[in-house]
């Protein structure tokens, strides 16, 4: 067995009910300092969970497992298709998948610019007859953050639904989500850590400020830690010969290569009824949810920008921008073309208890909401 999905955040959380005898042969299996490494990685970028290396997956300190859609495509120096014909092709394949199914397809709409990006390829490219089968899931919140959008294209345009939906075992409809679009852009851990502090030097070589790197990634006053993890970043891509050159370049492949795989499938199994949680269900809801821009062309585009300025970032404002101008084309709001920037949607979606934290899903789709006896010797079993 292999692990498709491991949750290193919550292990504090869930280690608190347990007693200091039971809790010990896990910590002892933490002190193993490759998955300690792993571990601490949640302290130096707060907002993961899991992070899984996908460029090399023996570089993980457990035996990993990454369906097809999750891995990295091989790097194709040659790839010359626009964001905007990729977000229209993509659009027209989900229109496919709907009609030759007969299937609705809940659209997760935030207001933000990944998922107004993914609303505004399918209101443009859908037939009528398929946008009878679309439903716009939002929220008060989701209206705030783009209220001139929502007026205009969906407001008594189409079907919508509050987005406290939840999936389970008898749920027969498709859902799609703005995941893992973030990663297609340089980074906004090194928008708010690095450019804040050294604006002049986010576009120069990585390799010129490796001393600002370690002072950055750190754990506490471990500077080992740091100095293994940027090599390990080093390392992986110069392995798959992908284009690093700076400091932007080098965050932008943090999230692209570790937390990729990581966001698309975490972010589908967020929306399960934990209430309705076996086999059956998860495996139903990772067939029908659609994280919209984890595909092959969207990897070889980001993949292949890093250089042409398409994603140069001056300033926040700039963050996502060939995204913002994809939207611009469809609804001319000046307003949000130069204003909109990257906010937190988490609380938009449904969260699953902290009481019952899912901490590891095998490749065979079992799963654990943490039970100490059985985690251990199933942890050390899946140790590399």
């Amino acid at each position: 067995m292999k692990i498709s999905y491991l949750n290193y955040r919550d292990l504090n959380t869930s280690l608190l009910r347990y007693d200091t005898d039971q809790v010990q042969p896990f910590l002892d299996l933490l002190n193993s300092q490759k998955v300690y490494n792993y571990y601490c990685i949640k302290d130096i970028i707060t907002i993961v969970s899991d992070f899984v290396c996908r460029s090399n997956l023996s570089k993980n300190p457990f035996q990993r497992s990454l369906e097809d859609y999750q891995r990295m495509p091989v790097y194709n120096d040659k790839f010359n298709k626009s964001i905007s014909d990729i977000c229209d092709e993509r659009a027209l394949e989900l229109e496919k998948k709907v009609l030759e199914n007969n299937k609705k397809l809940i659209v997760q709409w935030s207001g933000g610019i990944d998922s107004t990006a993914v609303l505004v390829s399918i209101l443009k490219n859908f037939s009528k007859e398929a946008l009878e089968q679309v439903e716009v899931a939002c929220s008060h919140i989701s209206i705030m953050e783009n209220n001139i959008f929502f007026l205009n294209h969906i407001h008594n345009k189409v079907k919508i639904v509050h987005n406290n939906w939840k999936f389970k075992s008898d749920s027969d409809f498709y859902f799609v989500d703005g995941e893992p679009g973030d990663f297609l852009f340089g980074s906004e851990f090194c928008i708010n850590q690095f450019m804040s502090r050294y604006p002049t030097k986010t576009y120069e070589k990585w390799s010129s400020n490796m001393a600002i790197l370690r002072q950055l990634f750190k754990n506490k006053e471990n500077m080992s830690f740091s100095n293994w993890f940027l090599n390990e970043q080093i390392e992986n891509f110069n392995n798959v010969n992908v284009p690093v050159e700076t400091v932007m370049d080098f965050f932008w492949w943090i999230n692209f290569d570790n937390r990729w795989s990581v966001k698309s499938y975490g972010k589908i199994i967020s929306y399960l009824d934990y209430s309705d949680m076996n086999k059956d269900s998860i495996n139903l809801i990772m067939n029908n949810g659609i994280n919209f821009f984890n595909t092959s062309d969207f990897q070889q585009w980001s993949m292949s920008k890093n250089n042409t300025g398409e994603k140069i970032i001056k300033s926040i404002i700039d963050y996502k921008m060939p995204l913002k101008k994809y939207i611009y084309e469809f609804d001319n709001n000046e307003f949000y073309l130069n204003f909109k920037t990257k906010v937190n949607s988490n609380s938009l979606y449904p969260k699953y208890s902290l009481e019952k934290p899912i901490l590891i899903l095998d490749n065979n789709i079992s799963f654990n909401t943490f039970n100490i006896m059985y985690s251990l010797p199933y942890l050390q079993k899946l140790k590399s």
